[in-house]
C-alpha cells in the first residue's frame, strides 16, 4: 500500500473521501489536519504536518486564502474569518505567493516523495467571498512557473472545472456540490494512479 497525503484548503477537503474511496486497497490516503488555508499557513506547520511517515506521494495546493481580502490592520498572518472583507487588502502579494511555494516545495522535495501540485480552481463572481474573479489566473501562472523550475507535474483542476463548472459549483461559492467534489476527486485519484502506477 503507497502512503499518499493531500495537503490543501477546503477544496480538497471535499474531494478526499472520494479519492480515497476510488484507491481503496491501493493506497493509504490522508489529508493534512484542517484546513491547510494560505501559503504562509503551510510553510508554518508543514514539518509538523509532515511527521515521521514516508511518503509516496504528496498532492498539494493552496491559494483561494492567499487571494483574500482582509480589513486594513489585520495581520494576513492569522487565518481570522471576522478580518475579510472584498474591498480590503489581499492577504498575499504575488512576490509573497512565489516565495512561499518556492519554501513549501524545498521542504517537500527533503521527503523523497513524488510531487503533484493542483492549481487554484475557478473563483465565482461574489459579494459574500473576498476574492476577486480572475486574480486566480496570474496566481495559477505564479505556481505553475515554480513547479516547472522544479520539475513537478501540474494537476490543472482550474481547466478540468471549466466544462462543468455551473453544473458542479453552487452560486456565488467558490466551492463544489457533490457532484464536483466527485468529480474532482476522480481526477485527483487519476492522477496519482498514475503517477504511482497502481
Amino acid at each position: 500500500m503507497k502512503n499518499v497525503y493531500i495537503i490543501g484548503d477546503s477544496i480538497s477537503i471535499g474531494y478526499t473521501p472520494e479519492v480515497t474511496r476510488l484507491l481503496a486497497g491501493k493506497a493509504n490516503v490522508v489529508h493534512n489536519p484542517d484546513n491547510a488555508m494560505y501559503s504562509a499557513w503551510i510553510l508554518r506547520n508543514l514539518k509538523s504536518w509532515l511527521g515521521d511517515t514516508k511518503w509516496d506521494l504528496i498532492h498539494f495546493n493552496c491559494g483561494i486564502w492567499d487571494l483574500h481580502h482582509l480589513k486594513p490592520g489585520y495581520d494576513p498572518l492569522e487565518p481570522s474569518v471576522i478580518a475579510l472583507v472584498v474591498e480590503g487588502v489581499r492577504r498575499t502579494t504575488d512576490a509573497q505567493y512565489e516565495a512561499n511555494l518556492r519554501g513549501i516545495v524545498e521542504i517537500l522535495k527533503s521527503t523523497g516523495a513524488k510531487l503533484i501540485w493542483a492549481t487554484i480552481t475557478p473563483l465565482p463572481v461574489s459579494e459574500k467571498q473576498s476574492v476577486h474573479t480572475g486574480s486566480e489566473i496570474p496566481y495559477n501562472r505564479i505556481a505553475r512557473r515554480v513547479m516547472e523550475a522544479n520539475q513537478i507535474p501540474v494537476n490543472d483542476l482550474f481547466t478540468h472545472t471549466l466544462p462543468v463548472l455551473g453544473r458542479i459549483q453552487p452560486p456565488e461559492d467558490c466551492h463544489f456540490n457533490d457532484e464536483g467534489n466527485q468529480y474532482l476527486g476522480k481526477q485527483v485519484a487519476s492522477v496519482i494512479s498514475s503517477a504511482l502506477n497502481l
